[in-house]
């Protein structure tokens, strides 16, 4: 009886140790994925856009012609170009342009307070005439 008593107790530590253990290691995970996701879906998206814009001619000399920096909502920016804003701003998401010189850092001028930034950038180098390269850069942050 007595040997009984002490593997039934071995056992019942070793189960509860099990079942805290698959507990956490559920929490835990669930709380990453979800994270994960919206990050996978912002990437997505802002990939989809920029390869966009870099496909398109007339946009690519929009921006190649701009005075720089500029940002998206500033006077003089092209309206094609914020119109092309409108798909991703429209699910939850505030994002806005900057363009600037390919070779220096490019920050957003106001960023917003306490929200995490999801940035994304692509160099626009030439268009049929002008060597002129530019670095389009996306912000985007929760609404």
């Amino acid at each position: 009886m007595r040997n009984k008593k002490g593997w039934i107790k071995l056992a019942e530590a070793f189960i509860s140790i099990l079942i805290i253990g698959a507990i956490l290691a559920f929490s835990v995970s669930s709380g990453f994925d979800s994270s994960d996701d919206f990050r996978l879906q912002i990437e997505t998206q802002q990939n989809s856009l920029l390869n966009g814009i870099q496909l398109n001619e007339s946009l690519r000399g929009d921006i190649i012609s701009l005075s720089i920096p500029k940002e998206s909502n500033e006077i003089g920016f092209p309206s094609l170009l914020n119109s092309s804003l409108s798909e991703i701003n429209s699910v939850g998401l505030e994002c806005v342009y900057k363009v600037c010189s390919a070779n220096l850092d490019c920050s957003l001028g106001s960023e917003p307070v306490e929200k995490e930034i999801y940035a994304k950038s692509v160099i626009i180098s030439s268009d049929r005439q002008i060597f002129n390269p530019r670095s389009l850069n996306l912000f985007c942050w929760e609404k």
